[in-house]
Order: C-alpha cells, then structure tokens, then sequence
C-alpha cells in the first residue's frame, strides 16, 4: 500500500493545511470516480500524529489484507502502498452510491524526525494500520571551523 502527502506550509496553520489535504482527497475522488481506471492511484485516509516518543501513521483500509499491503522507509519519506480488490460483482449496471475506492493506493508521507529505524513496528488490526515510527536520539550539531588558505610558495 503506497501513500503520498507532501504539503508545504509556508507558515500557514494547521486547519488551512487539513483544508488543503480535504480538498486534494475529495479532487482525487472525483476524478477517479469520473474516469474509472484512469485516474491511477488513490489514497486512503491517513492520520499522522507525535508523541514524545515517535511518529504514529494510521491508514484507514477496509477491506484490504494484510498481505496486500506494502510498507517501506526510505531516507526522507515512508512508502505505504497496496491494493484494494472490488468486491462489486461483475456485469453490474449501476451504482446508487459509489463512496468507496478500489484498486491500488499509495501514500508517501515526509520523515519530519529522526527515526530509530530498527524499532519501527506496523500493526493491522480491523482494517486500520498503525505504523510506530520512534524517535532516534537527537544528532547535536556539529560546529565546523573555516581553515585559512594554505600559502603557496614560490
């Protein structure tokens, strides 16, 4: 399973940033609804919070097997991607109401933390994966001195 956030805020607040990540969520609907299979991947809701000890990422994915899923850190981002098969039975002429989204899903989201990378669990437990994501000790700052200029001679 693959999920993709990268917003920038340039300063602005948090509620305009969760406004933002609406409206990218409900455009990337309508287009997946208006042209099925075209549109790519979708990306399924995702909560990402911290505690003073990591950063949890919480995917919301009914009706997907933990098999299907597919979790990778990389150094600058989490990769969480998959795929959500239909359950709609084949020859079926209409929708009423079409609210939930099939086929593959990605996700990346930014490491905005240092991660100790060999604590990080995943777990998936009635269609919700929780990825714990622990802090790594804080690196101090390094101080790096300019040298002089060696004299050449001649």
């Amino acid at each position: 399973m693959r999920v993709q956030y990268r917003y920038v805020s340039h300063g602005a607040g948090r509620q305009m940033i969760e406004q933002m990540q609406q409206m990218h969520q409900l455009m990337h609907q309508l287009i997946a609804r208006a042209a099925p299979g075209t549109a790519g991947v979708w990306q399924p809701p995702t909560d990402v919070y911290e505690s003073e000890e990591a950063l949890v990422v919480q995917v919301e994915l009914a009706g997907v097997r933990d098999e299907d899923i597919d979790i990778t850190l990389y150094a600058d981002h989490l990769a969480i991607s998959g795929t959500r098969p239909s359950k709609v039975p084949p020859g079926t002429t209409a929708y009423h109401l079409a609210g939930i989204m099939y086929g593959d899903f990605r996700i990346e989201l930014p490491m905005i933390v240092n991660v100790d990378r060999e604590r990080v669990e995943a777990s998936f437990e009635n269609g919700l994966l929780t990825v714990v994501l622990p802090k790594a000790a804080s690196r101090q700052p390094s101080s790096i001195s300019i040298q002089p200029p060696v004299a050449s001679s001649q």
